[in-house]
């Protein structure tokens, strides 16, 4: 199935909340990438993925564990 990966640390508050209802109404898991811990929604298809901090760490991430089909959004 299809994931979408986001840089949550490269990601505005309101596009989140956008990708949120989305991940919702569509049951689409979503991936939140961000070098420290956020409080996102208890939804089955919303992970996060906490990564080490420094430079691209989340889209190095990111580009490591995504597939062929994925969206990704980031910087």
């Amino acid at each position: 199935m299809t994931k979408i990966w986001i840089d949550a640390d490269a990601t505005p508050r309101k596009i989140k909340a956008i990708l949120f209802r989305a991940a919702q109404k569509r049951n689409i898991p979503m991936i939140f990438v961000a070098n420290c811990w956020l409080e996102l929604p208890r939804l089955k298809v919303i992970q996060l993925k906490v990564v080490a901090q420094g430079f691209d760490k989340a889209d190095d991430y990111i580009a490591e564990n995504c597939e062929d089909g994925d969206l990704i959004i980031t910087s």
